[in-house]
């Protein structure tokens, strides 16, 4: 057991889904809100999809959608290159009706 004292936040990195430890998460903290992660390929943002189900049925908030891996930046260079495309995470939050995303290279 761990004793955290007074936080402003604690955040988890849980694995894609909605499995076992989402749920405990969901159960042991009261009033708990999401920031969900994907990357631009259309099968991680099912994923994450799948999670802003499992916030809504849980009357979780969705604090936010970031979007990462959307580019490659050249050290050289600094051209950007789009490896796995783009804009899954806005597709995401439009669907998830959140106001809140970012994008990540």
């Amino acid at each position: 057991d761990v004793c955290w004292g007074s936080l402003d936040f604690l955040l988890i990195d849980t694995p894609p889904g909605t499995s076992d430890e989402h749920m405990a998460v969901m159960e042991a903290v009261p009033n708990c809100s999401a920031l969900l992660v994907t990357s631009p390929q259309a099968v991680a943002a099912a994923d994450v999809l799948r999670q802003v189900s499992f916030c809504r049925k849980a009357s979780a908030n969705i604090i936010g959608i970031v979007e990462t891996l959307s580019g490659f930046v050249c050290p050289n260079c600094a051209d950007c290159s789009l490896i796995f495309n783009q804009g899954g995470g806005q597709r995401l939050a439009d669907l998830a009706a959140s106001a809140s995303w970012a994008q990540y290279q």
